[in-house]
């Protein structure tokens, strides 16, 4: 299970972006609907790839301490089901008493992936014994998310820089939401089909 801790505080794609790009009057009448429906863009070009597009903390919840990947269980390690991690703060556990303990992070260290990241373990970690009355008693706080592309540094480390596909699928997609149906049958499925390509080439398979 993720948790969001801490929303992200910028967009990927800017309102004035998705206003040229939906055509919408520069004066600002369809601000709200703009906005609207960029937000809602940014939440299923997320859902849809297991992309985090703007720094944010998230939580994984996991009922043990084994991670399971290929039909096979790694008693090492943790994957972090999205991408870019940007850092892992913490690992903790719910102890047999229900009490919320910190793994020192002298016992773990992580890395990034090609589908997120992954929380190892050193091999000579005692793994505590942990709460039975929780079904999720092992979280990780760590934090993820593309760079935002106006703020001072964005694009030093490439594997934060957000990808122009990402950022024009957003747009695609924000364009559909602001239309409520403005749109031409024909002009709407180039759009979709087009869209789909983007998904497609985004998405993480795990």
């Amino acid at each position: 299970m993720l948790i969001i801790i801490t929303a992200a505080t910028t967009l990927p794609v800017t309102l004035a972006q998705a206003t040229q790009h939906c055509r919408a009057p520069e004066n600002g009448d369809d601000n709200v609907l703009v906005t609207r429906a960029l937000k809602s863009a940014i939440e299923y070009v997320e859902q849809q790839t297991e992309l985090v597009l703007a720094p944010t903390t998230l939580e994984l919840r996991s009922p043990s301490w084994l991670c399971y990947a290929a039909g096979y269980s790694r008693g090492y390690e943790i994957g972090l089901p999205r991408k870019p991690v940007r850092d892992v703060l913490s690992v903790e556990y719910l102890d047999t008493d229900g009490n919320l303990q910190t793994v020192d992070a002298a016992n773990w260290s992580w890395r990034m992936t090609a589908e997120g990241g992954i929380v190892r373990f050193k091999n000579n970690y005692s793994f505590p014994v942990l709460y039975c009355e929780d079904d999720l008693p092992v979280r990780v706080t760590f934090e993820a998310g593309y760079d935002d592309p106006a703020a001072s540094g964005s694009g030093d480390d490439p594997n934060l820089a957000l990808p122009q596909r990402a950022a024009d699928a957003v747009l695609l997609k924000t364009e559909l939401g602001y239309e409520h149906g403005g749109l031409t049958e024909e002009t709407a499925k180039v759009i979709q089909g087009a869209l789909g390509s983007l998904l497609g080439q985004l998405r993480v398979y795990r």
